[in-house]
């Protein structure tokens, strides 16, 4: 484990301080100790969290993103032709749904990548501080 000089930790915004009280960063009160293995518990629980409603958010926006271009292609009369010519198209619009998952995997995985950010960077999954 790295030397830690920053030993206290706010929860609401993942700022480190080097003394106890109210958050130097966002103003919470208190802040916890990082030293604690149950506070490094808590961190992982909240960051845990986090992720999962950020990922649902991100799942959501990709399902809507990727409903709302087909059908928005669906109006466009160049993309039945395409489909006709192009790809002769499955059985119950199969097609439709696999470009829809994969346009909403796609956004997911960009929103995730760009907007997937972590409050307690500094946090590895052994419990450990970087």
């Amino acid at each position: 484990m790295a030397v830690m000089t920053t030993t206290w930790v706010c929860i609401d915004c993942g700022a480190r301080q080097p003394n106890d009280g109210t958050c130097a960063a966002c103003g919470h009160d208190p802040t916890l100790d990082l030293s604690d293995e149950r506070t490094r518990e808590f961190m992982r629980d909240v960051e845990l969290r986090l992720k999962l409603r950020r990922e649902g958010r991100f799942r959501f926006i990709g399902v809507v993103v990727g409903m709302g271009v087909i059908f928005g292609l669906w109006t466009q009369s160049f993309y039945w032709a395409a489909r006709g010519r192009i790809y002769p198209g499955l059985p119950f619009f199969a097609d439709q749904w696999i470009f829809m998952v994969l346009i909403g995997f796609g956004v997911a995985k960009i929103l995730e990548k760009s907007f997937g950010k972590l409050r307690f960077p500094y946090l590895r999954d052994d419990l450990t501080i970087e």
